[in-house]
Order: C-alpha cells, then sequence, then structure tokens
C-alpha cells in the first residue's frame, strides 16, 4: 500500500486513464486490491503475485504523473481487502490526511484506516 501526490502540472482528469490503464495491466497481472483518489493524492492496495507487484512499483515510481510515493505497507504475505476484481474511485479530501504528518501509523493501523475509508468510497470495478 502506497501514499503518492498528482504533480502540479498535472489535469484531475488523469485519474480516469489511469483506471483504465491499470484495470487492464492489473487483470493480466492477476492483481487485486483498490485505488483510492481525492483529487490530489493516490492511496492504493495491491496484492497478487510478488513479481507482479514489483513491476507496478517500478512503474509508478516511473510514472510523471505520480510524486512523493511513499510506501505505507509492504509485506509479501496477503491482507485480504476481498475486493476482486481491482476497484477504483474518489474518496473525500480530507480522508487520505491520515496517511500524511509526523504520527505515522503502523502497517496494522495502516490497513484498518484503509479499509475504513474504502467502506465508504465511491467505487467502481
Amino acid at each position: 500500500m502506497y501514499l503518492s501526490h498528482l504533480v502540479a502540472s498535472a489535469r484531475y482528469d488523469v485519474f480516469a486513464r489511469i483506471c483504465q490503464v491499470s484495470r487492464h495491466n492489473n487483470a493480466e497481472r492477476q492483481i487485486t486490491g483498490v485505488l483510492l483518489f481525492d483529487g490530489h493524492r493516490f492511496c492504493q492496495l495491491l496484492e497478487g503475485p510478488a513479481a507482479s507487484i514489483a513491476l507496478v512499483r517500478q512503474s509508478i515510481e516511473k510514472d510523471p504523473r505520480h510524486e512523493f510515493m511513499t510506501v505505507l505497507v509492504d509485506r509479501s504475505q496477503p491482507v485480504s481487502t476481498h475486493h476482486e476484481p481491482w476497484h477504483a474511485g474518489y474518496c473525500d479530501l480530507d480522508d487520505l490526511d491520515q496517511f500524511v504528518g509526523p504520527a505515522s501509523l503502523d502497517a496494522n493501523a495502516a490497513l484498518a484506516v484503509f479499509r475504513s475509508i474504502v467502506s465508504r468510497a465511491d467505487l467502481s470495478p
């Protein structure tokens, strides 16, 4: 699970294109999870084969639309989000604030917060 920021020069409608490409690529790579976007930041939980996750992570790190990427949870075992296939959607502007700042969450707390946000987010498959 990571948090990143949309670069200032990007348009907000870039999220639709990211979703379109990600749905296709993640299905091919057997990746499930959820991508949230609040208009400025992305937060994504990915589950799947380790090699596939590594490829996606490298791609995101190189993607010029993302900056300030921070890995919040890095586990090799599944975290069972029960979201299949991969989903994406919008969350409230202040939802992702919980992942930023001096009071860092441990992995379990970060996952609990993420699940709480997902439960009320506007998701589409």
